[in-house]
């Protein structure tokens, strides 16, 4: 049976600017050679179609149904074009192949895939095109707020509700970092950083509790990012 080293060097790796990346097909091929007894389940962590939201975990369990990796993704139908019609499938898709990047398969230069990273490049291209037609117009000067205090009060609150599920997300991404740098000796401010620095960070709660389960995963299975 070939070995994950002798596979990873056997695989075609995609240049995107400077680095070596893989397809999620080859980390699935390569996975059912080398492990034909084990599974990769997905679910949804999270999923609204009338918004066009999508969270999915996916996990490989071996043959004795032990965890052994697992990978998140987040993707939304608004982000690009792929993502108008196939959103759902491209979520999975990217959550298999970080699963398998964790478990080590096709990951030796990165745990992103090819889809992942043309799609990451497909939304930047696509925010530069709106910028670029929709420049931004200039600011009106202040007005006195006329409306009731009873209309301000209420839109008041909605906004600490938004702003108090952000803390709550960011405080349970905190703590699942803090836990993950411990299991392995890592310092956990720049851990911190490179979660930063995800492309599925960002300041929405379901997006920031997704990574927060991700790197509670990891810490708990022992596999390192």
């Amino acid at each position: 049976m070939v070995t994950r080293n002798e596979y990873n060097k056997s695989l075609k790796r995609t240049n995107i600017r400077g680095k070596g990346y893989i397809e999620v097909a080859q980390r699935i091929s390569g996975f059912w050679e080398m492990f034909p007894d084990w599974s990769i389940r997905t679910e949804f962590v999270h999923l609204d179609m009338e918004k066009g939201q999508c969270v999915m975990a996916a996990r490989i369990i071996d043959q004795d149904g032990t965890e052994r990796a697992t990978g998140h993704a987040e993707e939304q139908r608004a982000s690009s074009s792929i993502n108008r019609t196939s959103f759902v499938e491209n979520c999975e898709t990217s959550a298999i192949g970080r699963a398998l990047g964790i478990l080590g398969i096709g990951s030796t230069e990165s745990v992103a895939s090819v889809e992942e990273m043309n799609r990451a490049l497909e939304r930047q291209s696509e925010n530069s095109t709106r910028a670029a037609e929709n420049p931004a117009k200039p600011r009106k000067a202040a007005t006195t707020n006329t409306e009731p205090l009873e209309g301000f009060q209420a839109a008041t609150g909605r906004e600490n509700a938004q702003q108090d599920a952000l803390k709550q997300a960011q405080a349970e991404l905190w703590e699942a970092v803090k836990a993950y740098a411990a299991r392995y000796g890592m310092d956990a401010l720049k851990v911190a950083n490179d979660v930063k620095a995800d492309r599925n960070y960002s300041d929405n709660p379901v997006a920031l509790k997704a990574l927060a389960a991700k790197y509670t995963s990891m810490a708990q299975a022992g596999v390192e990012r």
